[in-house]
């Protein structure tokens, strides 16, 4: 297949891809699909998310044929910020063509919604039951708090910028940030997410303080920011 970044088997299923830049490959990604004896197989579950996947020949390449199960591939950078690039595909689930100016990618590949602009940080932990801080403050400027019930997984990611949509008027943004979490039944919601800036950080933004009024989430049915109902600012302890 010439130079692959990541080449992932045939039947290997539930494979997370998280947090990498991948570029410069004949393919990005190659994920196998068959034929085997028992017919063709496909690589179930297998999620790409939250990597920069641009300046290859192909971005993603799922070589299979037939009614396949998609490849989760949402949330990745292409290298434009209107995302992959195949004149007879549209995504699986929201019908959008693939009519974008970045990456190349095969069929069977769920790409919408896709980031803007590149990642800049994706951490990964794996959780048991029990609770969790994560403190990013450091790396990102963001603490998050959470309790599980059981196993599952949550990725911390941070942007160079605005991953989705438009800023409307009247939001003032800091940071883009994003939470994700495998399994959202085992969570105990609310998950608490502190994230703390400085003078700096709004002199940057060319904001003031007072513009500041908690943390927002980008509705992906309403294609509009919107913030949490349990938010706010602390200007004594800078932090949201």
């Amino acid at each position: 297949y010439g130079r692959t970044g990541i080449h992932i088997v045939g039947d290997s299923n539930h494979t997370l891809i998280f947090g990498n830049t991948i570029t410069g490959n004949d393919i990005g990604i190659y994920a196998e699909g068959g034929p085997n004896e028992m017919g063709y197989y496909y690589n179930t579950d297998t999620q790409i998310h939250w990597n920069n996947i641009y300046d290859n020949q192909y971005g993603v390449w799922y070589d299979v044929i037939g009614l396949a199960p998609f490849i989760d591939a949402t949330w990745n950078y292409w290298g434009a910020d209107n995302g992959p690039y195949n004149d007879t595909w549209t995504d699986p689930v929201t019908g959008h063509p693939a009519n974008g100016d970045g990456d190349y990618i095969s069929e069977y590949i769920h790409f919408d919604p896709w980031t803007n602009v590149s990642v800049e940080q994706c951490n990964y932990y794996e959780m048991k039951a029990g609770s969790y801080e994560f403190n990013l403050t450091e790396e990102m400027q963001t603490k998050v708090t959470v309790t599980t019930t059981g196993d599952t997984w949550i990725t911390i990611t941070n942007y160079t910028g605005n991953p989705r949509g438009e800023v409307q008027e009247g939001f003032a943004p800091l940071f883009f940030v994003d939470i994700s979490v495998g399994d959202e039944s085992v969570i105990q919601w609310p998950i608490n997410i502190t994230i703390f800036y400085t003078q700096a950080d709004l002199d940057n933004a060319g904001i003031t303080e007072e513009q500041l009024q908690g943390i927002a989430f980008w509705n992906e049915s309403s294609k509009m920011w919107q913030y949490y109902n349990d938010t706010g600012v602390n200007r004594n302890n800078i932090n949201i």
